[in-house]
């Protein structure tokens, strides 16, 4: 389950942000150059120990200067300056810190905004910026971001103390919004390490008053009329069905119910029928939420639906419907059922991967349905459909802006679900059962007896026990795709699973995978190989698909077991409780499904240690070194989900990577050498 978090972006010009403010900043083109910085400017200037002119300030250089002649430099690990935005710390208000940083090819930098101007309380949002080019947030934001050296970049920091949000710019342009909760009272220029040799500049520091930053794609319909027409007050990207506002297909503004005082806007006769348009054209590409609150009233219904243009009528994208029992279904993108709680306020949220053509719709945080979808999106449109009950639904909250690209499937650690109750019940979505009763026999049960990744994990137990965790909507044809979990066999048991070839399960066992109850195992289907395993031991098992050169691969611990043949397609993953090797007690944790890698056949089936790659230390820490005999172009890290995480590019037959920024974990490093790619893994600890 994924709960998305809204962040609404607005993008600034610089030259607007610096008319709205008023401003004090700082050139250091005054100050003597080598001398301290703290030391000579002092007031609001001081180092982490509070001691200017000590081993913690930093110099001023005219090495390199943004205004001309001076700025100050942090090139030691020694440095830590403090500037002091206030007194005291700031807990209202909007405002903007900015300054120029220059970072020389070969070294890193880094600062931090401290929530208190007395240092050490706590760190609001960092700032590390690589000696690769490439960079990264931490605490407000986890983003990444690329950066140009050898150049002056304008950052600036918009903090809207009153709203909980923060923007970052660098020269003008929006790299990451943020939820901030915390004051803002200092920024502190560290001479941090983890990047590379730390030797940034920076230059025309400023602080004064910022911009609010409002959620400008999102309506709370409190500044509207009570009781009149509702797209007839808002205009805009607000409509009917037959483009009237003010007609008799518009609805009414409410104060009978609200989620965000004071108002929301009614749906409760079958002539009403209002859109909401996304955009002005249909919307082809990107990844994009939508979401709102609902509140179906007590023996009434609900229903709105999404359109694939903002002129409706087109193709209905995907159907809600709300019925006067507390149930309801879906139709279009998916036909699957849910249970609802009337008279309560409901967040509903869509997210459509319009790039990978899939599109997921969360009720209050939890995943219902994850869905495959190809046409476009433009509008919803909230209608008094009354087939099932007479219409009453409140709307409130409405928003749209930027989502969350899907990857397929991605992964599962199970640690937000109830252990002892229905697994396939819980997650919903792409976890079903073979019979596809969800909560029913074939359920299996979430544990906290074991785990991988604390907490929980899924156990199968039992013979009647059958789940099914659907790869994709339709079986998968081509590409190459890893699927991997980590499983735990109890003292005296056993454990199966197997690979369908279809979403649908029972059409073709791709590979079954039998783990008996003295440590021996064995391969049915597409191999009939034979392993050993050790009973009571979390093991990693990888499955790699490439379905275009019809082979595959099944390694454990990141050892090969066995490599066959495939011309089947892939849909899904049964765990089933057979029982004819002994009782199953086989847990399940950390399932996930994404990109793999492509297996040579031939005669390029050449084993690695002849391919003159190296990469090591694997697994690494803080640096993985890579390296072959005839160079290469760009190297790709990957993780597990499939995501890109880094491309690097170089002319030499050498290239090292700082992995301290990844998460640990399983990565896939692609190298790129004269039309050639091979791809291994890696583990980041």
């Amino acid at each position: 389950m994924k709960k998305f978090t809204l962040f609404f972006l607005s993008f600034f010009l610089f030259g607007a942000l610096m008319a709205q403010r008023d401003t004090d900043c700082y050139d250091f083109d005054d100050l003597t150059v080598d001398g301290y910085v703290a030391e000579q400017l002092g007031g609001s200037w001081t180092t982490w120990n509070g001691t200017p002119g000590g081993a913690d300030d930093a110099f001023v250089s005219d090495m390199y200067s943004n205004s001309p002649n001076n700025s100050f430099v942090v090139n030691s690990p020694d440095i830590d300056l403090v500037f002091e935005l206030a007194e005291e710390a700031l807990e209202t208000g909007a405002w903007l810190y900015s300054n120029y940083i220059y970072v020389p090819s070969g070294y890193s930098g880094y600062f931090n905004v401290q929530s208190n101007p007395v240092p050490g309380e706590e760190w609001v949002i960092e700032l590390y910026f690589n000696e690769d080019g490439s960079g990264y947030f931490e605490n407000g934001s986890t983003d990444t971001y690329e950066f140009t050296q050898d150049t002056w970049i304008l950052v600036e920091i918009n903090f809207d103390l009153d709203s909980d949000l923060a923007q970052v710019f660098f020269d003008g342009a929006l790299i990451t919004q943020f939820e901030n909760t915390f004051p803002i009272g200092g920024i502190d220029y560290y001479g941090q390490e983890t990047g590379g040799i730390p030797g940034a500049y920076y230059d025309d520091v400023c602080f004064g008053e910022g911009t609010p930053i409002s959620n400008d794609d999102c309506y709370n319909f409190d500044d509207l009329d009570p009781g009149e027409f509702l797209a007839l007050q808002l205009g805009g990207m607000w409509t009917t069905w037959s483009d009237t506002p003010g007609g008799d297909d518009d609805s009414f503004v409410s104060d009978d119910q609200s989620n965000s005082p004071d108002n929301s806007f009614v749906i409760f006769e079958n002539i009403a029928d209002v859109v909401f348009k996304l955009a002005e054209e249909p919307i082809e590409t990107g990844a994009w939420l939508y979401s709102h609150y609902i509140y179906i009233a007590a023996g009434a219904t609900g229903y709105f639906n999404v359109q694939s243009s903002p002129v409706p009528g087109e193709e209905w994208v995907i159907e809600l419907f709300f019925d006067d029992d507390g149930t309801g279904y879906f139709e279009g993108g998916s036909l699957e059922t849910f249970d609802y709680a009337p008279e309560t306020w409901i967040l509903v949220e869509i997210n459509f991967d319009l790039d990978s053509d899939l599109a997921q719709v969360f009720f209050d945080g939890n995943l219902m349905i994850e869905f495959a979808n190809e046409f476009t999106i433009g509008g919803i449109n909230y209608y008094g459909d009354d087939d099932n009950g007479p219409p009453e639904a409140y709307y409130d909250d409405v928003c749209f802006s930027e989502g969350v690209p899907i990857s397929p499937a991605g992964c599962y650690n199970f640690d937000d679900l109830d252990p002892g109750e229905f697994l396939a019940l819980q997650l919903g979505g792409m976890w079903t059962t073979w019979s596809g009763t969800p909560g029913g026999e074939g359920d299996g049960f979430v544990s906290n007896d074991q785990s991988h990744s604390p907490n929980n994990s899924f156990v199968i137990f039992e013979n009647i026990n059958d789940i099914v965790f659907k790869l994709a909507e339709e079986p998968i044809e081509t590409g190459a795709w890893l699927y991997s979990h980590y499983i735990y066999i109890a003292a005296g048991a056993t454990g199966y699973f197997n690979v369908q070839s279809s979403p649908v399960p029972g059409e073709e066992w791709v590979i079954e995978l039998f783990f008996d109850d003295d440590g021996t195992g064995y391969f049915e289907g597409g191999s009939l190989e034979t392993f050993d395993y050790a009973p009571e031991t979390w093991i990693l098992v990888e499955i790699n698909f490439d379905l275009d050169t019809d082979r595959i691969e099944v390694y454990f611990d990141g050892a090969l077991v066995t490599e066959f043949t495939n011309t089947f397609t892939i849909g899904g993953i049964n765990y089933y409780g057979d029982d004819d090797n002994g009782p199953p007690e086989a847990y399940y944790d950390d399932v996930c499904f994404g990109t793999g890698w492509s297996i040579p056949v031939g005669i390029e089936d050449i084993p690695s240690n002849n391919d003159n790659l190296a990469i090591f230390p694997n697994p690494a820490k803080s640096v993985v070194h890579i390296s072959n005999s005839v160079g290469f172009e760009k190297i790709q890290l990957v993780n597990m989900a499939g995501q890109l995480v880094l491309e690097q590019y170089s002319s030499n037959n050498r290239m090292d990577i700082n992995t301290s920024v990844f998460e640990s974990g399983i990565y896939f490093i692609r190298v790129f050498s004269h039309d050639n790619v091979i791809t291994r893994k890696l583990v980041i600890e």
